[in-house]
C-alpha cells in the first residue's frame, strides 16, 4: 500500500532547514550575476568572465571560476543573463566593488568592441525578495540623480555621490531625504512620489 507523499519542505527538522538556509545564502556569496552581455550561439561563458574582469582593470584566472552559466531572461531583449560562482568570496567581491566604482561607464562595447554601447551591470545573486527591494532602489536613484545603489549580502545600500557617506536602503522617504525631497503617503515600499516637496535646510 502506497504511503502519502508529503511536502518535503514542511518534514524537515528546524535545524536541518536553518543549514540548508545557511548552505544556500554561502553558495549565493560566492556568485554574481551579469546583466546586459550580448549572447553569441556558441561562447566560452568563463573566457566571457574574464573578459568582464580586464575591461575593469582585474586579472581573473579560470581556476577562480567554478562555474559559469546563463539563465532565463525576463527581458529577452537583452540577452540570457550570466552567473558566475567563485572560489573565494573575496575575489567576487573584488570585481563587485571594480564594477560599482566603474559602472557609470561600464557598457558591452568596453568588453568587445563589435557590441552595442549599452549598459550592462553586475549584482550579487539574491533571493526574490531582496531582488525587488534593490530593484525598488535602483528605480528611486534613477529618477532622482542618486549615483550608486549596490547589494551586500542581500541588503542594498545608497551612496548619492562620489565621496559621501553610504547609507541601508529601507524605505522611500529615508532615500528621498537624503537627496533633499520627501514623499508624502509613501508606504515601506510603495514609492508614491506625488507631492513631492524640498526639504528646508539650515546651512
Amino acid at each position: 500500500m502506497a504511503t502519502p507523499s508529503r511536502d518535503v519542505s514542511t518534514a524537515l527538522p528546524d535545524d536541518f532547514a536553518a543549514r540548508l538556509g545557511r548552505m544556500e545564502c554561502e553558495r549565493r556569496d560566492l556568485e554574481i550575476i551579469i546583466f546586459g552581455l550580448p549572447m553569441a550561439a556558441s561562447e566560452d561563458t568563463i573566457s566571457l568572465i574574464i573578459s568582464v574582469a580586464v575591461s575593469l582593470g582585474m586579472t581573473l584566472a579560470p581556476s577562480e571560476i567554478t562555474t559559469s552559466f546563463r539563465i532565463p531572461a525576463g527581458d529577452a531583449s537583452r540577452g540570457r543573463p550570466l552567473v558566475a560562482r567563485f572560489t573565494t568570496i573575496a575575489r567576487r567581491n573584488e570585481l563587485l566593488a571594480r564594477a560599482r566604482r566603474q559602472q557609470v561607464d561600464l557598457v558591452a562595447s568596453r568588453i568587445n568592441p563589435s557590441w552595442p554601447g549599452s549598459r550592462i551591470s553586475l549584482q550579487e545573486r539574491s533571493t526574490a525578495a531582496e531582488k525587488r527591494v534593490f530593484n525598488e532602489a535602483r528605480r528611486l536613484a534613477r529618477a532622482h540623480g542618486v549615483r550608486f545603489v549596490w547589494m551586500r549580502r542581500g541588503v542594498t545600500y545608497i551612496r548619492v555621490s562620489e565621496g559621501s557617506p553610504s547609507f541601508r536602503f529601507t524605505s522611500a522617504d529615508e532615500l528621498l531625504c537624503k537627496v533633499g525631497v520627501v514623499a508624502s503617503g509613501s508606504g515601506a515600499l510603495g514609492f508614491f512620489l506625488s507631492g513631492l516637496v524640498p526639504v528646508s535646510r539650515s546651512d
